[in-house]
């Protein structure tokens, strides 16, 4: 069950109401898991600066069982989601950080 959460210093109005759908979408494709299963939280309007500054940034961080467990999983997924944001977020690529974590089956009910 891959988890996806989106900080973001972003405002909520400046992001497409249908965002979070696009993203469970991305994801379930791009990690070969039913929609069904995704979850996706957009947390706007954080008070936070990345860089030194409070330029429009996004930290990105999914959890999944087994979908992270090689390291090319990781570059690939990685550098996947980092473009699809930015151009559905309008963000440079540069300001998107993502941190993919790899969950053991266990940790998950």
């Amino acid at each position: 069950m891959p988890l996806c959460v989106l900080n973001t210093n972003l405002a909520g109005d400046a992001i497409a109401s249908d965002v979070e759908g696009k993203v469970t979408t991305f994801l379930a494709e791009q990690l070969a898991k039913p929609p069904e299963r995704v979850m996706v939280f957009v947390r706007a309007g954080q008070r936070a600066i990345m860089g030194g500054t409070a330029r429009p940034f996004v930290l990105c961080e999914v959890s999944a069982v087994g979908s992270f467990a090689k390291e090319d999983h990781k570059r690939c997924h990685g550098e996947a989601l980092k473009k699809f944001l930015s151009d559905h977020l309008n963000v440079r690529e540069e300001r998107v950080a993502i941190l993919l974590k790899n969950l053991d089956r266990l940790d998950v009910y």
